[in-house]
């Protein structure tokens, strides 16, 4: 069988694979002016604002002991750097693509965030985000932050609504936060078993989550039935409100007796399950497969994986 077909199929899904860990902007994050508030309050909320904007994967952000370091180096002061002119030639130091700047305020009962992404490049503002919240500091911090890192890159267009205030007697979590803890998270790693196929194929494999939503697989089988080996490469996408579903495109090469056998191109779709925290997965559907000398073919299977 010839091979140049499928060596095409897995080229293109390694550099898939290769531009979406890649496709990242370096940025930095100055610290949030305080305005009514105090300078310790407003530097939590400045590193949440880092950290959410490191978990949806768009961005490469600068630590801040690492920024602050070569502002050091450089002789130059962060404090009472407030205006675009100045983000941009701290941006410059740094090295960084685009700079996030902001204020942080309190007007009587009420708590406001105004942040924006400026490029270092040419000074023009590239985002705006902002957020209103009445009652405690802590509700800008559990869900303000949160709506501002995802305004920033552009997922969201306006302010999220704040949630209501739910006690919970036996200490569950609300459905909010269970929702946002159904999405991969970037840079994990399962291992697990899969079981495929008419044939019954058997293997271990590991998935590498290369986005929120978005993992890549390998996976070396075998087919003890007919004595065949095998090695496959799939990239998986979650759908659904709790990625409760995916759709997974792949290709596996077939061995028989250490030698190249033929290939086989999949597209599978079906039930998908991440427990919370990540820490397991489990997957089950019916797959559909093209062979070069048996044509298209029903296929289906399961696999469940924990987290490394």
């Amino acid at each position: 069988m010839k091979c140049n077909k499928g060596l095409i199929v897995l080229v293109g899904l390694l550099l898939l694979w290769n531009t979406t860990l890649t496709a990242q902007t370096n940025i930095a994050v100055m610290e949030m002016t305080a305005k009514g508030l105090s300078d310790t309050e407003a530097s939590i909320l400045t590193d949440r604002l880092r950290l959410e904007l490191f978990k949806l994967g768009d961005f490469k952000v600068i630590e801040r002991e690492m920024m602050d370091q070569i502002l050091q180096e450089q002789g130059f002061q962060q404090t009472g750097c407030t205006s675009d002119e100045c983000i941009v030639q701290i941006g410059q130091l740094i090295g960084v693509e685009q700079m996030v700047g902001g204020s942080v305020s309190k007007f009587g009962n009420m708590y406001s965030i105004a942040a924006r992404i400026v490029s270092v490049e040419s000074g023009e503002i590239l985002r705006i985000a902002t957020y209103d919240h009445e009652g405690q500091l802590e509700g800008l911090l559990k869900y303000g932050i949160s709506s501002v890192a995802a305004q920033l890159t552009g997922r969201q267009t306006a302010p999220a609504p704040v949630p209501p205030q739910v006690r919970i007697a036996d200490n569950r979590t609300p459905a909010i936060m269970q929702d946002r803890r159904k999405e991969l998270q970037p840079g994990a790693v399962y291992l697990g078993v899969e079981v495929l196929g008419k044939g019954i194929m058997g293997g271990v494999g590991m998935d590498f989550a290369v986005g929120r939503r978005t993992y890549m697989g390998t996976t070396f089988g075998i087919f003890p039935d007919e004595g065949l080996f095998s090695t496959s490469i799939t990239a998986t996408f979650l759908a659904g409100a709790k990625a409760r579903f995916y759709i997974e495109p792949g290709m596996m090469l077939i061995f028989e007796d250490g030698e190249y056998d033929g290939m086989m191109y999949g597209m599978g779709l079906g039930y998908h399950y991440l427990s919370k925290n990540n820490g397991f997965r489990f997957k089950i559907g019916p797959m559909i497969v093209i062979t070069e000398d048996e044509g298209v073919w029903p296929w289906g299977g399961m696999s469940f994986a924990f987290r490394l």
